[in-house]
């Protein structure tokens, strides 16, 4: 079984994700055949080397400090996409979330 946690969406504090990150510890004590997948945003701007945001970075941090191991951890990448603007007709939609990711 797995159990998702995305750590990418903002208003997380580094003591809030290591607080997570226990509780994920905890869960593994007490049920060690769960499998966890992070999901962290990242942002593929080129060869700049460091493409995770604070929040994946905090997240990879708590990660190694609580000793897990990586055997039943995935970490899921996921791909922002600040292209070029868009028209769009509804701002609830997958366009607002672009042109929101722009600072538009």
């Amino acid at each position: 079984m797995f159990i998702y946690v995305c750590v990418s969406q903002g208003g997380q504090n580094p003591s809030m994700i290591q607080a997570l990150v226990a509780r994920v510890a905890s869960a593994r004590n007490t049920f060690p055949n769960l499998r966890f997948s992070f999901t962290l945003a990242t942002l593929a701007t080129g060869p700049s080397g460091d493409q995770l945001n604070d929040y994946g970075r905090w997240t990879l941090a708590a990660l190694k400090q609580a000793n897990l191991g990586w055997d039943k951890i995935t970490i899921n990448l996921m791909t922002m996409v600040c292209g070029a603007r868009i028209a769009c007709m509804d701002a609830g939609s997958w366009c607002g979330t672009l042109i929101a990711c722009m600072g538009a």
